[in-house]
């Protein structure tokens, strides 16, 4: 499952402890290692209600994703790598990249259990359309994960499609294998978890696809069935 492209474009994909931020989230736990995306959002530059439509499909696919605390002031907002300022405003880049934002922090949290996970949308004044989204990360596979999640599913929105439900079955099943790094588990097995075949075939094939799981044949009663393990958990299993 290839989702296609759309109006968000990541740019670079980076993990680190970035301290230059710190200051900028109260609730950044310090030594937390984060990572650092930097991405476009092609969009219309006024306030068009995209990103007001594309929040409410998230949290009726997401419910959690209400629970989620910003701050007061916008300065989350307006700040960049490099020294870059600018002023707050309500177009929808700026509202579409805090949603990425948000959505990363949830996915990462239902696959890790995060105990806590912060983070920062920072806008810079040129190009107006890109921005930097440090996130506190428990690890670079999961994290780049959640990022290829929040994208494929924001550019589905930003398109007009509705939200996916596979996305949800993603989470559910990188959860699944997050938990149990070296175990393997079967098509049948991811079926009966989100009970549906065609929709957990697709969550394993986006999972696959991305990098978080391997594919692989096992003979059973002479049959090949295609058994999934996480990416590297095959070291973990032969050590």
């Amino acid at each position: 499952m290839k989702p296609p492209g759309g109006p968000i474009v990541a740019i670079a994909l980076e993990f680190g402890f970035f301290p230059e931020i710190t200051p900028l989230n109260p609730r950044f736990v310090a030594g937390h290692r984060r990572l650092k995306l930097t991405l476009d959002i092609e969009t219309l530059a006024g306030p068009s209600g995209l990103a007001a439509g594309m929040w409410e499909a998230l949290r009726a696919a997401f419910p959690l994703l209400s629970r989620h605390r910003c701050g007061d002031h916008r300065t989350e907002e307006t700040f960049a790598a490099g020294g870059h300022i600018r002023t707050p405003s309500r177009t929808d880049d700026v509202e579409i990249a805090h949603l990425l934002e948000h959505l990363v922090i949830d996915c990462q949290h239902e696959i890790a259990g995060m105990k806590s996970c912060s983070g920062v949308t920072c806008a810079y004044k040129i190009p107006r359309n890109r921005f930097d989204l440090f996130i506190e990360s428990p690890g670079p596979d999961v994290s780049r994960l959640c990022v290829a999640l929040a994208m494929a599913l924001l550019n589905d929105l930003a398109r007009g499609a509705p939200a996916d439900p596979v996305y949800a079955g993603v989470v559910a099943l990188a959860r699944r294998f997050h938990r149990s790094l070296s175990d393997q588990v079967s098509g049948a097995a991811a079926a009966r978890l989100l009970g549906d075949e065609r929709r957990a075939r697709r969550a394993l094939e986006f999972l696959r696809d991305v990098g978080f799981i391997e594919e692989f044949d096992a003979c059973v009663n002479f049959s090949a069935v295609p058994l999934y393990i996480v990416t590297g958990g095959l070291d973990l299993r032969s050590a």
